[in-house]
């Protein structure tokens, strides 16, 4: 792929949300980026391979206003509600946790992320350590994995307060 292609995808399939600011140097290297929304003008470097995929879009814009539902009615970051994200639990071990004498706790972890793959959201190393099993991947627009987060959030309150 060539710079121009490179641009030319960013412009028109990613519908202009950031743009490479960075000198070129292949799809394997990191280069720079900057979000195309003035509010946001976040600027990072990530891999234009990365880029490619139809998952991923600015961070911040897409992901770090996590469980504000009222961000989709916000004619600014409106199209968020249609970047494909990822729902995941996994069950882990917590070896910091005492559970009935035993020096481990099993405890449920969830979130959302950009990757389609939600074994990609945490370093093996963590996965390992932590003996961590994904149970469930939900894959679909983040409006609806918001909303699929928030209730989870919902009933880990509401189980912590009994």
């Amino acid at each position: 792929m060539t710079v121009e292609e490179y641009d030319k995808f960013l412009l028109e399939k990613k519908d202009g949300r950031f743009r490479r600011t960075g000198k070129w140097e292949g799809t394997h290297k990191g280069i720079a980026h900057e979000c195309s929304d003035p509010e946001c003008a976040r600027t990072w470097k990530p891999l234009p391979m990365q880029c490619l995929t139809d998952d991923y879009y600015c961070p911040p814009c897409a992901l770090h206003r996590r469980n504000n539902m009222n961000r989709f009615s916000d004619e600014r970051l409106k199209w968020t509600a249609d970047v494909p994200n990822t729902f995941y639990l996994f069950s882990l071990v917590d070896p910091g946790i005492e559970v009935k004498g035993k020096n481990e706790g099993s405890l449920i972890k969830f979130g959302r992320t950009q990757h389609k793959n939600a074994l990609k959201r945490y370093p093996r190393a963590e996965l390992k350590q932590y003996q961590m099993k994904l149970l469930l991947s939900l894959r679909g627009k983040l409006i609806t994995r918001t909303r699929i987060e928030n209730w989870w959030k919902e009933q880990a309150k509401e189980k912590n307060s009994d």
